[in-house]
């Protein structure tokens, strides 16, 4: 009777492990989500706290270098510079790949070296035909450079004008 138990049990375990690898298998080879890609000509307006320059310590490997401000838009790079002012309106025009919905930004800077001890911010907006549409505000912690995602919703919604505030 145990003989018998141990081999339906195996076969359950076994059966289930094969029809979930097949349904995974079935998804993997068949397209992907669709995307809507957004309308509008997008401009990014990138302020900061703080001048950055090249971080003195990152590790350049083959032609890849390090950048005083780096900014990637659902993993492809949209910006990357070597230098940029404190409290100055940094503009990025034309930007593409943006989809209706979320889309994601990745933002890398290095603040100066001499600036060790201080708490940095930087903003990143997104406009949409010259009009704001999200923005999100980086900070970091004394000493470290700011490295993080930003969330921008591009979700389009309808104005209910009937109300009267």
């Amino acid at each position: 009777m145990r003989l018998i138990l141990t081999a339906v049990i195996w076969l359950v375990v076994l059966g289930g492990l094969n029809l979930f690898t097949g349904i995974r298998h079935q998804r993997a080879t068949g397209e992907g989500p669709v995307f809507a890609e957004a309308e509008g000509a997008f401009t990014l307006e990138v302020s900061a706290s703080f001048g950055g320059e090249k971080d003195p310590f990152a590790l350049n490997i083959g032609e890849e270098e390090s950048h005083a401000l780096r900014i990637l838009l659902l993993g492809e790079e949209v910006f990357a510079g070597s230098e940029f002012k404190a409290n100055e309106l940094f503009v990025i025009e034309d930007v593409e790949g943006l989809i209706e919905g979320r889309n994601e930004f990745f933002i890398e800077a290095s603040p100066p070296s001499g600036a060790y001890n201080q708490v940095h911010a930087l903003r990143l907006r997104v406009l949409r035909d010259g009009v704001p549409v999200d923005q999100y505000t980086l900070w970091s912690e004394p000493g470290e450079r700011i490295a993080g995602a930003c969330e921008i919703d591009l979700t389009v919604t309808e104005r209910d004008d009937d109300h009267e505030h």
